[in-house]
């Protein structure tokens, strides 16, 4: 893997302090809903509780996929609780196949996805094992009507997942590996030029202190799902891609690795254990 450019040590602490703060905010929330008759899909609390495992798992991926493999599914269900449609990239970060396997009545339920809903469905339901053939029209007459909108933190246009998920898609179908490894390196190498563009800031970026985490939550979980399609269908690591920056190659190394911890790594660590 890439040599990382952070203090190990640091990373740890930094996913630790967010995990504390995740626990902090869970016993908050658990507390307010024993007064309370009706119990509330969102709370502030809630919401802190499940921004901060997000950050966290972000963190754990660059030195221990396993735990951030927990972190991510948790987190999932934490937004989808609350109705956030982030859920759908956690539960791929996570590869998590009984929350993505809530999709379809998500997208079919809802009459005007959002933006984002739209993005990582149409990526999720190329993942997903089951049905995804019925849902293909669907999805793409949502993405042609929402447009090419920036999606996410990283703000990487509607048409980037698209083509992603139809070069996957092609792949299945087709065996059709140069489409898969061009539209998987424009994916990758424009989250990779975002990375690459908060690092220019050192005082910050060295310190875990930039606004742009150096393994951003979406961008994670589309490698994740790259490698996935990679291993199904071409039985190659994602890693095989060519022409990276040493940013875009961290992304794809991480995917990669939260692919292997996912499908066939040992058990996980309970989240909490530094």
């Amino acid at each position: 893997m890439k040599e990382i450019e952070f203090d190990l040590r640091l990373i740890q602490r930094v996913a630790l302090m967010h995990e504390g703060n995740a626990m902090a905010h869970i016993k908050r929330d658990e507390q307010r809903e024993r007064g309370d008759n009706v119990r509330a899909a969102w709370s502030p609390h809630a919401m802190l509780a499940a921004s901060s495992v997000v950050i966290a798992a972000s963190y754990w991926s660059l030195i221990s996929p396993g735990k951030a493999v927990l972190a991510y599914g948790m987190g999932a269900e934490m937004y989808r609780r609350m109705g956030h449609s982030y859920w759908l990239a956690l539960a791929l970060a996570s590869v998590n196949e009984d929350e993505m396997a809530r999709m379809p009545s998500v997208v079919e339920e809802t009459r005007v996805p959002t933006a984002q809903t739209v993005a990582f469905a149409l990526i999720c339901n190329e993942v997903s094992s089951n049905h995804r053939n019925s849902r293909y029209e669907l999805l793409n007459t949502h993405w042609k009507h929402t447009g090419n909108v920036p999606i996410g933190r990283l703000g990487i246009p509607l048409d980037h997942y698209g083509r992603c998920a139809n070069a996957m898609r092609a792949a299945r179908e087709e065996k059709n590996i140069d489409r898969f490894l061009a539209e998987a390196g424009n994916y990758v190498h424009r989250a990779a030029e975002i990375v690459r563009t908060a690092s220019h800031d050192r005082f910050h970026w060295r310190r875990l202190q930039s606004t742009i985490l150096p393994a951003e939550p979406e961008a994670v979980a589309i490698t994740t799902a790259l490698s996935v399609i990679s291993h199904e269908v071409f039985q190659m690591p994602i890693t095989e891609m060519s022409n990276l920056d040493p940013y875009g190659r961290l992304l794809v190394e991480i995917g990669e690795k939260m692919r292997n911890a996912a499908v066939g790594g040992p058990s996980q660590p309970r989240l909490g254990q530094g």
